[in-house]
């Protein structure tokens, strides 16, 4: 998986998914700090890139299936949000990495191949 992680997103939590082989890239390296979600979400869209970010409430609405205010949709653009204390995050990819992995797998062979994952202390939500 390539994955652009948000500067919420703490670099232990990066780490993690760079252990098990997945193109980590840190959105500061493409964009300014502070640059507005919207921008980072067309960076992902046009890097083909999941987000991994703390910030669901932006990226839910702007990954959401409707076309965007310019008529044109990001196509690729799905994200992994965490909803629990960041210093959790490392520690639940870990947990569920094959599960990740693999719903990614399975997103592979789908016309609309956008993730969206949403992880919680105890809980993983997919959503299809």
């Amino acid at each position: 998986m390539r994955l652009l992680i948000d500067e919420c997103c703490p670099k232990s939590t990066a780490d993690a998914f760079a252990e098990r082989g997945h193109d980590v890239i840190d959105v500061r390296s493409v964009v300014m700090p502070g640059t507005p979600d919207a921008v980072v979400a067309r960076v992902a869209d046009d890097l083909d890139a999941i987000v991994v970010t703390w910030n669901i409430k932006d990226f839910s609405r702007l990954a959401g299936r409707a076309r965007l205010s310019t008529g044109q949709r990001l196509r690729n653009l799905g994200y992994i949000a965490f909803k629990c204390r960041e210093v959790l995050g490392a520690q639940r990819v870990r947990e569920l990495a094959e599960l990740i992995e693999f719903e990614f797998e399975q997103n592979q062979r789908r016309p609309d191949r956008r993730m969206v994952i949403r992880i919680s202390t105890t809980t993983i939500t997919i959503v299809r």
